[in-house]
């Protein structure tokens, strides 16, 4: 295995590429390097180089300069991972934010998407044809780390599952410098790992393949809002819809949210609110209108605080809403954990009450429902409970951010002991490295340890942040 920081900054010999080359004697590193994290809380881990390349010769071209010079390499697409965790301390940051292309095969049912390319980028391209992709919920979600880490997108659960699970193959980096195309036929064991294995992942990914699914004729949604602690109640009423088959092409979200209703300073239970929000991608008119006037008849719709029975919209103004920069979801100071679940009746009067003490207006909740279907064997990222529960806390100042990191914590703990497994791509890394194991079925976890020793045997890649 390589030894972390082989050479010092000072006595790395110079890089020439097609493209940029950062060093920490640079008068614009620093710059570079918290620039490479979007939000406001900057770790303050410090690479000895940062390359943005332009081209894919010029990313195995990296990768040699990292052997020779026995620097660890870590990847970055667009950086939305809110703990950074691609920053790190001595090793080689290659950042692939120039890898951008979104090339639609004919006929539109595969695309190929390079790593830095924005959920609503390539949900943008794809409409132009009629065909659609679970991307990411938010516009600003690059796909390299978000389809490495698993992927929980829009309507996933009627669109293949987990993103990670519609990739077809991908173009991919090696630490031998090689570019292979991987695929169940080629390289199978390392095509597993790119369905999953996240920032552990032995490899550079230079675009993806993945498949493509039929744009909905209507894209609509209805809302009901519920004060937070009845958050239990409108979980159960979403569960018992779904098997009554009321929710056939929906995906059903519960956000638990400062209230719109109460002032931005406002606290108690009542300025806490829990959000059951259905979206609903229909193929006609006529079913889309009859699904959700079935929705707004039921008996608990009726007790909503507050309700939108109806309202169209669109992936591109979904998208265009989430850069409004604004907005109090954008650009604080962030933490994120999560938890799959099985035992929402258990879990979900703890998290209301625990989200009573949520600081500020800004952190929150998001909760997806999904009946998994069979796990693929051919992906290492796994559903692993019927309930996904993601905790972000947001402060806007370091101080609110760090008390409002304190609370994301506690609830944590809290939520611990139901959860049935992890999500990669939204784990507080930084409170417990250990975690990363439950994130994966334990022998996936071990089948990742030896794809990774097979295909990066001297450890050029960077491991698990902690591990």
């Amino acid at each position: 295995m390589l030894p972390l920081g082989g050479c010092s900054f000072g006595s790395l010999p110079p890089l020439s590429l097609d493209g940029r080359v950062i060093t920490p004697s640079a008068a614009d590193y620093e710059a570079w390097r918290t620039g490479v994290v979007w939000q406001s809380r900057k770790p303050v881990r410090k690479p000895a180089m940062i390359v943005r390349p332009n081209t894919v010769e010029a990313v195995q071209q990296a990768v040699a300069y990292a052997r020779a010079n026995k620097l660890k390499v870590s990847t970055k697409s667009s950086g939305h991972n809110l703990w950074g965790n691609y920053l790190r301390d001595e090793g080689m940051l290659i950042d692939m934010w120039n890898f951008r292309k979104v090339e639609i095969e004919p006929g539109g049912e595969s695309a190929w998407i390079e790593p830095s390319v924005w959920s609503r980028d390539i949900m943008v391209a794809l409409g132009k044809q009629g065909r659609a992709f679970p991307a990411a919920h938010c516009a600003s979600v690059g796909m390299g780390g978000y389809l490495l880490g698993g992927g929980v997108g829009l309507n996933w659960e009627n669109w293949g599952g987990l993103s990670a699970h519609s990739i077809i193959g991908a173009e991919v980096v090696t630490a031998d410098g090689k570019l292979r195309m991987i695929d169940d036929a080629n390289d199978s064991d390392l095509a597993w790992a790119l369905r999953g294995a996240g920032n552990g992942f032995p490899g550079i990914v230079t675009r993806f393949h993945v498949k493509t699914y039929a744009a909905p004729k209507i894209v609509t949604s209805a809302t009901y809002i519920f004060p937070a602690l009845r958050t239990g109640e409108a979980i159960a009423w979403l569960e018992d819809m779904k098997a009554r088959g009321m929710l056939a092409g929906c995906e059903p979200l519960i956000i638990l949210a400062h209230s719109p209703m109460a002032a931005p300073d406002a606290t108690g239970p009542e300025a806490k609110a829990c959000v059951a929000r259905i979206n609903l991608f229909g193929a006609s008119e006529a079913a889309a209108a009859k699904q959700l006037a079935a929705i707004a008849a039921e008996p608990i719709a009726a007790t909503a605080l507050m309700k939108v029975p109806r309202e169209d919209w669109s992936f591109e103004k979904s998208y265009f809403e989430t850069l409004n920069y604004k907005g109090a979801f954008n650009y604080g100071f962030f933490g994120v954990d999560s938890i799959w679940t099985n035992r929402s009746a258990e879990a979900l009067p703890v998290l209301a009450q625990q989200f009573l003490d949520s600081p500020g207006p800004g952190s929150h909740v998001v909760m997806s429902l999904i009946d998994p279907a069979p796990h693929p064997a051919n992906a290492a990222a796994r559903i692993h409970g019927k309930l996904y529960i993601g905790v972000y806390s947001i402060g806007d100042t370091p101080e609110k951010g760090e008390a409002a990191i304190g609370w994301l914590r506690k609830t944590s703990g809290a939520l611990a002991p139901y959860a049935s497994g992890r999500y990669i791509n939204e784990i507080d890394v930084e409170r417990d490295a250990a975690q990363i194991a439950s994130c994966f079925a334990p022998d996936d976890w071990k089948r990742l340890q030896a794809v990774r020793s097979k295909y990066d045997p001297d450890g050029i890649f960077q491991s698990y942040l902690g591990t």
